[in-house]
């Protein structure tokens, strides 16, 4: 059985992980989950425990060392050893330098990095000891800790939501490593007339040329009209085609909403 800690496991990746690793293990994991909002750690404990996984919640403040001292030895009470650490749980803090206070400054440090030092010294020993063991340290986002936003222009082809964008841009860097992405869709001015699409799934970037080609006449021609890609644009459209890339979402999950239903009030 693999004896798992998960910090920041109330919500957001922490959960996540929870919950995946119990669906795929089934009883041959135990969860020790660990945050402050206790309600919030209940309820994923109770999405983990059909799989047949063991679960033990622990409310924690990893910025307390002796919450980290205690969330080590219940652990190690309920299941006899500590197989792999997952320091998840995280803060951030935005701003100048010089806007922000040293109190805020001290509880970044206290989570982000002393808890994960604190952790991770009390585990080593027991790895060691069995020659087996693993730490995962987990970061998210960025260094700036925002994703990264873009308004875009698209058209719908072969059914998949469709852009191109330029080849060296963030955009293309980022998809390269991680091709998640997540669209969003709206129309209307008024509260009461807003409608929309977020739209989840995985980005496939096209690299052919009269692939791109086609795209930036799509494109154009729903924004712009049949200007767009007569005769004499059309040099502009070939230029751009060659600094550019395609990309297509493939489609997990729709969400939607339309005011229009709601009655269009608060």
């Amino acid at each position: 059985m693999n004896v798992i800690i998960i910090t920041g496991a109330s919500e957001g990746i922490g959960a996540e992980m929870a919950t995946q690793l119990a669906r795929t293990q089934g009883a041959a994991v135990a969860l020790v989950l660990a945050a402050r909002q206790v309600t919030k750690l209940d309820a994923v404990a109770a999405a983990c425990r059909p799989h047949g996984a063991q679960v033990l919640c622990v409310p924690t403040d990893v910025s307390v060392r002796a919450d980290c001292e205690a969330l080590i030895a219940q652990a190690v009470q309920q299941f006899g050893r500590i197989d792999t650490l997952i320091n998840n749980a995280g803060i951030g803090t935005y701003g100048q330098f010089e806007t922000i206070s040293p109190q805020s400054e001290q509880e970044l440090i206290a989570v982000n990095i002393a808890a994960m030092v604190s952790l991770s010294h009390a585990v080593i020993p027991g790895m060691l000891s069995r020659g087996s063991g693993a730490i995962l340290n987990i970061a998210s986002i960025g260094p700036t800790g925002h994703p990264h936003l873009v308004a875009m222009w698209y058209e719908v082809m072969d059914g998949k939501v469709t852009f191109w964008t330029f080849g060296k841009s963030q955009k293309i860097v980022n998809l390269r490593r991680n091709n998640k992405i997540t669209g969003l869709i709206e129309s209307g001015d008024a509260y009461e007339e807003l409608k929309g699409l977020e739209i989840v799934g995985t980005a496939t970037i096209i690299e052919d040329y009269d692939k791109i080609l086609a795209i930036g006449k799509a494109v154009g021609l729903k924004y712009n009209g049949e200007g767009a890609i007569s005769d004499a644009a059309l040099p502009f459209l070939e230029a751009q085609a060659k600094k550019r890339l395609g990309i297509q979402i493939e489609v997990e999950n729709i969400v939607s909403w339309d005011h229009s239903k709601i009655g269009g009030g608060y």
